[in-house]
């Protein structure tokens, strides 16, 4: 099969360098086929490795849709869908995820979505649905639909597709229109909860389990019989690692105490931890001065999220004992190193502690206990996510204050098997529901394989209702790819009245000014007029003057002989 791959960027190549791999080793092509060309953290080099290792592998850019009214207009509505699904009542304790879909919605719609917050869940999801509708008025790309003709895949998959706005609706629709067969890959765990939304579905949606179904069905409503759990590819190498080196070698590494036990501190997301290194001072301090002897002498390790590393990087820790920031800021987070420390970390530790990460998830796969702290500081990102409720609920030894998560964490250190089998059962229905035994891998490459054989929904083509339908809106379409995004919609509305008000002031002005101009403009061309008359007369005469100047000589000298011949008639002897 030739495979056509739509990502959002490289760095979702690190999501399915496994499955990459097999489809390659079946025999199939893929093309990868990135639309940002985004590499500040080294994204693209992963997929650069896979293109000179495999050659089934190859790496391109993705075409961005042309820009236009449609365009514009289709934006615009995908992003009001976005904002839309969360005034549903799932959302009701999520209102940083609210303020961050509204904050890329352009301000002169801000109203708008005002009201439907007030309105509640029913008119929203109306609003949802007839924009959903409007995408079969919305015409094809023909940048994408020209990019599916040249590359023909058998099949076409995308990620993450639920971006605010995303532009990789344009490429399901056009892969319907082309019978190409389309799907999802969800690239993580809470893609499907607190990302936008899928506007149009395509003919399969892969999962890793149970609970993403369901939000697929209820959250995104694409038909149930669409949605095909796979498992989480992205782990499985995990499941069959072994520490690259010795506990008391990695102790000397991270110049911590091999004698001791290890709490190993996963950091979140800028999103999710804005503050995490002020919170994290906090966290160990309150460790340090524990009351159980175990707690308050164990080695701490911090591990930074790579994308919001910057902020522990200016923290002195020599005043606290056998405590670590690994890896330092700016390691480069696709290395084979990077990935070595940090399977050490997890198994070496002896409890993890998070506020909100994947790595937890990691971390329970490695067979270690986790722990959170529900604190006012990240109420936003752990109640107020719903992809938290996972964790919270079968995974994490959730404490409501550093007094509980001391006492929580000394009982682990001492004798955690009881909370490790809770782990295993967690990674046994969230990571590989079919079994703890068997990978995802496999199971996402057969899924997609099976793309070329599954009954396709034809699409109608551009019909005479669409066409006629896209004429009456185009007027609408118009004004709303015309509003810029920096102005409130009253500015639009007052703006016809308002020119009207100003050119009818203005109007005795006007005339006032061009009389006094056509005034001045006569003086001056009559002064011009008069300057030329003068200016030709002048050169004339200039010119005749030497001749009349020869003439009046003449004249005088004929006048004094006249003169003299009549005084003198006889000559000047005087004789007759």
């Amino acid at each position: 099969m030739k495979i056509l791959f739509v990502m959002r960027h490289g760095g979702y190549v690190r999501n399915y360098e496994s499955v990459l791999r097999q489809l390659a080793a079946d025999g199939h092509h893929v093309h990868i086929a990135a639309e940002l060309d985004r590499n500040k953290m080294g994204e693209d080099a992963l997929g650069q490795a896979l293109a000179r290792e495999l050659p089934g592998i190859s790496l391109g850019r993705a075409p961005v849709p042309e820009d236009g009214i449609w365009a514009r207009t289709a934006t615009t509505a995908r992003l009001i869908v976005d904002y839309a699904r969360y005034i549903d009542p799932h959302y009701r304790d999520a209102p940083a995820l609210r303020t961050r879909a509204l904050r890329v919605v352009p301000q002169t719609y801000r109203p708008f979505l005002g009201l439907l917050d007030r309105l509640g869940s029913g008119p929203a999801r109306g609003v949802t649905t007839a924009l959903c509708a409007l995408e079969d008025v919305f015409p094809l790309s023909e940048a994408v639909t020209t990019f599916l003709k040249e590359q023909a895949p058998d099949a076409m998959l995308v990620t993450p597709l639920v971006e605010p706005g995303s532009i990789q609706v344009d490429y399901i629709k056009a892969a319907r229109a082309l019978g190409i067969p389309s799907a999802l890959c969800v690239a993580s765990w809470d893609n499907l909860t607190n990302k936008g939304s899928i506007r149009v579905s395509p003919d399969r949606v892969f999962v890793w389990n149970a609970p993403q179904v369901e939000e697929a069905v209820a959250l995104h409503r694409v038909p149930r019989e669409r949605v095909v759990v796979t498992g989480a590819q992205i782990f499985d190498h995990w499941f069959s690692w072994q520490p690259s080196r010795s506990r008391a070698e990695f102790c000397r590494d991270m110049r911590l105490d091999p004698g001791r036990p290890i709490i190993l501190y996963l950091g979140s997301s800028s999103f999710i931890a804005p503050n995490e290194a002020e919170f994290g001072l906090r966290w160990l301090t309150s460790l340090r001065g524990s009351s159980d002897p175990d707690v308050a002498g164990a080695n701490v390790l911090i591990r930074p999220h790579p994308s919001n590393a910057r902020q522990w990087g200016g923290i002195d820790l020599e005043a606290w004992a056998h405590t670590a920031v690994w890896p330092p800021p700016g390691v480069d987070m696709f290395s084979p190193e990077f990935k070595f420390d940090f399977f050490d970390s997890m198994y070496y530790s002896g409890a993890v502690v998070g506020v909100n990460t994947s790595a937890q998830i990691e971390a329970a796969i490695v067979g270690r206990v986790v722990c959170t702290v529900q604190t006012p500081d990240f109420a936003h990102s752990q109640a107020g996510t719903l992809h938290f409720q996972h964790l919270a609920g079968s995974l994490l030894e959730v404490a409501r204050d550093f007094d509980e998560h001391a006492a929580q964490l000394g009982a682990i250190l001492r004798d955690g098997s009881a909370q490790a089998e809770r782990s295993r059962r967690f990674v046994e229905s969230f990571v590989r529901p079919f079994g703890i035994d068997q990978a995802a891998t496999p199971r996402l490459a057969a899924a997609i394989e099976g793309l070329g054989t599954i009954p396709l929904r034809r699409w109608a083509g551009d019909t005479l209702p669409r066409r006629v339908l896209r004429a009456v809106l185009h007027p609408l379409a118009w004004l709303v790819a015309g509003m810029p995004d920096r102005r409130p919609w009253w500015v639009y509305a007052g703006r016809p009245a308002l020119w009207l008000i100003v050119q009818l002031w203005a109007a005795p002005y006007r005339l006032r000014f061009l009389a006094v101009r056509a005034g001045s403009e006569t003086a001056r061309l009559a002064a011009e007029a008069g300057k030329s008359i003068r200016t030709f007369t002048r050169r004339r005469w200039r010119a005749l003057a030497p001749g009349l100047k020869a003439v009046r000589k003449g004249t005088r000298r004929t006048v004094v002989r006249i003169l003299y011949r009549v005084r003198h008639p006889f000559g000047a002897t005087g004789t007759t």
